[in-house]
């Protein structure tokens, strides 16, 4: 469960080494309520929903051309790396089948 946390958390880091000066508890609050929303989001991963909280939660700390920027890596850390690492799993579990059931 470390990984996960650190993929939580790693978009918070960088969004408050990106905003000098902003208010950390903000920040955080802002971070906890959008996570919170996006497991309740009828969507995957809350699609659609997510992104609009990122920039709507965090539009008092950063610039729009930043809340692109924290989706993406929010995103990419937290939705489309465990489908990639999914997919390469069963890939590997299935070759691994495969030659296991191979001819004697």
């Amino acid at each position: 469960n470390f990984f996960y946390i650190v993929l939580f958390v790693l978009p918070l880091v960088i969004l408050l080494l990106e905003m000098k000066g902003a208010p950390v508890f903000g920040i955080v609050f802002s971070s906890i309520v959008h996570t919170a929303l996006a497991y309740v989001a009828p969507t995957p991963h809350g699609a659609g929903i997510s992104d609009l909280l990122i920039k709507e939660l965090f539009s008092p700390f950063i610039s729009f051309k930043s809340a692109v920027i924290a989706i993406i890596i929010f995103k990419t850390l937290t939705f489309y790396l465990q489908i990639l690492v999914g997919a390469l799993t069963v890939l590997w579990s299935l070759s691994g089948l495969q030659m296991k059931s191979g001819p004697p």
